[in-house]
């Protein structure tokens, strides 16, 4: 996965909004990306640090968001896939929640409109599990567990999120564990997790 990702996603999007400025003078600019994080501090995924992020793999968790903003953030992500490996039958503890989050139907900042989107994909490529809330659905404030089964070989957690955020705080959460993480399980994700990011890894977030 991959924070590079984020950024090539947010760099369409400002040469997007470039090309409208240039039909529309009166258009507002898109605002630059705002929060870097440098030396103990560098965030190796998103708001985590690798302290944090280790933190988690040793308890099992195979990918944490959880943020809290208000305006002026927008927090956007889109196709981020994260893999795991998956040692012996096990179950993965999922949950999704998130409150305040705001559609206001910004095409030009949201090319694909706001979502929360979370794909569960076994080592055959099947779809084992799906949560979508597209456009105004992300309106409505939810929390959900589940509790997925999964099997021998390479898995992958795929998530997509971008909504606004209001005066109101916006809570986002999004939480993949472990059942029972064998030590296989928790070596496989240290490893692959580190390999993706060196110290220069920074979170962006648009300020709009």
């Amino acid at each position: 996965m991959k924070l590079e990702s984020v950024a090539k996603e947010i760099e369409i999007q400002e040469m997007e909004q470039q090309k409208v400025n240039e039909q529309e003078p009166n258009q507002v600019d898109l605002p630059e990306l705002v929060e870097t994080f440098e030396d103990d501090s560098v965030r190796y995924e998103y708001y985590l640090t690798e302290k944090e992020l280790l933190a988690d793999i040793d308890q099992g968790i195979i990918f944490r968001v959880d943020t809290a903003f208000q305006k002026p953030m927008t927090p956007i992500v889109t196709g981020g896939k994260w893999s795991f490996y998956v040692y012996e039958d096990n179950v993965v503890n999922l949950g999704i929640s998130y409150f305040d989050l705001i559609a206001k139907n910004r095409k030009n900042i949201f090319p694909d409109g706001e979502q929360v989107i979370v794909d569960v994909i076994s080592p055959d490529k099947e779809q084992v599990y799906h949560f979508e809330k597209i456009g105004n659905e992300i309106m409505q404030d939810i929390s959900v567990q589940e509790q997925i089964a999964i099997t021998p070989g390479e898995w992958m957690l795929q998530i997509s999120f971008a909504y606004v955020c209001d005066k109101a705080q916006s809570h986002f959460k999004i939480c993949a564990a472990y059942e029972s993480p064998s030590e296989e399980d928790i070596c496989w994700l240290r490893e692959d997790r580190l390999k993706e990011h060196d110290t220069k890894s920074s979170a962006k977030l648009l300020d709009v």
